[in-house]
């Protein structure tokens, strides 16, 4: 089993990377956030469950179709990468 090599750094170099550390630490948890939001509105999107269960624009009670384009589409696109993945033979 190899072993592994000590680092050493100054403490500058230390300093500085906690710095980069903690700012790439709250980069992910930022783009996390915003990835959990996203997802639960096109989760929704995906499922057809509309914004709120009556609709009163442009009337009250008006229609409160909700069409699965999003769905259609990225159902669309995961059927090509499978075929494009496992139908042919290398």
């Amino acid at each position: 089993m190899p072993t592994i090599p000590e680092i050493s750094l100054s403490e500058s170099q230390q300093e500085r990377l906690v710095k980069q550390l903690k700012e790439m630490i709250s980069l992910g948890e930022e783009y996390h956030s915003q990835w959990t939001e996203l997802h639960e509105i096109y989760e929704r999107q995906y499922h057809c469950q509309p914004d709120s269960d009556s609709k009163n624009f442009p009337w009250l009670n008006a229609s409160n179709l909700y069409l699965p384009l999003g769905r259609v589409i990225q159902d669309g696109i995961m059927a090509q990468l499978h075929d494009a993945m496992f139908g042919n033979d290398p």
